[in-house]
């Protein structure tokens, strides 16, 4: 599918080193990964975007989770594409106030576009904070 689309490609992976990072950054995309414990987002010329450490984000149980840390990873490159601020990311998946049940029309909609239930259910939690950040500020 990535080499069929002209739009910019933004890949998640646990391991920075994996091909198809090393793929997508060679072709100006965009990857959201970990590096030094942190949720990092490269881009090519350019640092590193330290978004969040994962020992902060309460979801991922300290990082021990790889499934949970691969949604974290998910949810901060579609928060960021989505023009979601970094401290508004980092702030999402950093809170503890989960309620699944407040999500569940997106993971309908989930379903139907074939994204994993629990990371449409963990972005629908932090944008729906995001927004009420923004309504708050």
């Amino acid at each position: 599918m990535r080499l069929g689309t002209k739009a910019q490609i933004w890949v998640f992976t646990r391991d920075p080193d994996s091909p198809s990072a090393c793929s997508v950054l060679s072709e100006a995309g965009r990857v959201t990964t970990l590096l030094e414990g942190w949720i990092c987002v490269l881009m090519p010329g350019a640092d590193p975007l330290e978004v969040i450490e994962v020992m902060d984000v309460p979801l991922t149980l300290t990082g021990l989770s790889t499934v949970k840390v691969e949604n974290a990873l998910a949810v901060t490159s579609a928060t960021l594409a989505l023009r979601f601020s970094v401290d508004q990311v980092a702030d999402g998946l950093a809170t503890r106030s989960w309620a699944p049940s407040a999500t569940v029309p997106l993971c309908c909609a989930a379903r139907s576009l074939k994204i994993k239930t629990t990371t449409a259910r963990t972005m629908a939690h932090i944008m729906r904070l995001m927004t009420r950040a923004v309504i708050s500020d």
